[in-house]
């Protein structure tokens, strides 16, 4: 029972408090800021496969404008309990649902790749993060450095 209520406790606390030191002197991050280096980004789907992005916003080079995910506002360990909490912060009625398998990133590794992830926070969304400038089988190869389960 204890275990029941511990992370209903830790979202709502996570929704108050940054998830990072280096990001402690905020609770919101700025639109179009750029999301660090360290910082975690979360999706669901199967973003490792580049014909998910298939219909996905491209430019007239074919790079990605718009992916939406979620995005830490600074390094963190990349980890369930990570994707979990940053999951919770997000209360839009798309909102993914609980128990959903999350894949996970590092910003640094689209960065390396080409492409750029920024801030977008939405009302019911305030870690909702954009990568873009980047093409769909280099951000598939992203998403499959990191697993859930174990850290990268």
């Amino acid at each position: 029972m204890r275990h029941t209520l511990i992370l209903p406790m830790l979202a709502a606390l996570l929704a108050a408090v940054p998830l990072s030191p280096a990001a402690a002197a905020s609770s919101t991050v700025a639109a179009n800021a750029a999301v660090p280096a360290g910082s975690v980004i979360i999706t669901t789907g199967e973003p490792e496969k580049a014909a998910s992005y298939i219909s996905a916003p491209k430019d007239a080079s074919g790079l990605l404008t718009s992916v939406e995910a979620l995005c830490t506002k600074g390094p963190v360990k990349v980890d369930k309990t990570t994707a979990q909490l940053l999951s919770a912060t997000d209360k839009s009625p798309t909102a993914a649902k609980k128990g959903l398998t999350w894949s996970l990133t590092r910003a640094g590794y689209i960065q390396i790749l080409g492409g750029k992830v920024t801030f977008e926070p939405k009302p019911k969304s305030p870690r909702h993060c954009v990568i873009s400038g980047i093409a769909p089988a280099d951000l598939a190869k992203a998403w499959g450095i990191c697993k859930a389960g174990g850290g990268c």
